[in-house]
């Protein structure tokens, strides 16, 4: 119980961040939650790989958010590897060469159809993704062993 609510507040704190970056960090309008709360801040905030992040907080927390919610250290590799894919299916999705068949040739609700449009295909993108599994995998797979804590 205890390492289910340290992975769920690990999970969440990652999320905000990652939805952070979006809000404030990201060019006003150019997603979702900045079109919502986006401040004009974009300019000012200029880190290496700062856009990159929330593919990597994405990943991270929801493989972790969802292992606190299965509640069972056995599905680690599963959440890790679904939310990874998960993360990989909308990036190529943005790719050039898929995002016109999509946007084309599919039913998607406008939200989708508007992220595929207009989203931008970056490799860094996918790094960070990887990342952000492995990260997630590492932090369930060794947290509390060094002071010998239950599993989750």
């Amino acid at each position: 119980m205890r390492q289910t609510l340290k992975l769920t507040g690990v999970g969440f704190l990652a999320l905000v961040l990652g939805a952070f970056i979006y809000i404030v960090v990201r060019p006003e309008g150019s997603s979702y939650l900045s079109q919502i709360f986006g401040f004009p801040v974009a300019a000012s905030i200029q880190f290496p790989f700062i856009n990159n992040l929330p593919s990597f907080f994405h990943v991270f927390s929801f493989s972790l958010l969802t292992v606190a919610v299965l509640g069972e250290r056995k599905y680690m590799l599963a959440s890790c590897l679904t939310w990874l894919t998960v993360n990989l299916l909308f990036e190529v999705g943005q790719h050039s060469l898929v995002q016109h068949f999509l946007v084309n040739n599919t039913v998607l609700p406008k939200l989708l159809e508007n992220y595929f449009q207009y989203g931008t295909f970056d490799v860094m993108d996918i790094t960070f993704c990887f990342f952000g599994a492995l990260a997630a995998y590492c932090v369930m797979r060794f947290k509390g062993k060094v002071r010998g804590e239950a599993d989750v």
